[in-house]
């Protein structure tokens, strides 16, 4: 019976542990190995809140010319 709770409860780990994987490699550009856009979005209804409180805002936007030919 105990063994049972603990091959489940180390099943549940693990698949904690894969969906912890799983939603970074959503997060990052297989090739440039930098955070994507869902990651931005993600983030960005965070901030927005933020912004409602304190008024404060600042956002940098880089554009990397004719990357489609790398990509």
């Amino acid at each position: 019976m105990v063994l049972e709770y603990a091959n489940q409860f180390a099943m549940t780990i693990d698949n904690i542990l894969l969906l912890s994987e799983i939603t970074k490699a959503a997060q990052i550009d297989g090739l440039t190995q930098i955070y994507n856009r869902t990651h931005f979005f993600k983030n960005a209804q965070e901030l927005f809140e933020n912004v409602k409180e304190n008024n404060t805002l600042a956002a940098l936007m880089i554009d990397v010319d004719l990357f489609k030919l790398v990509n």
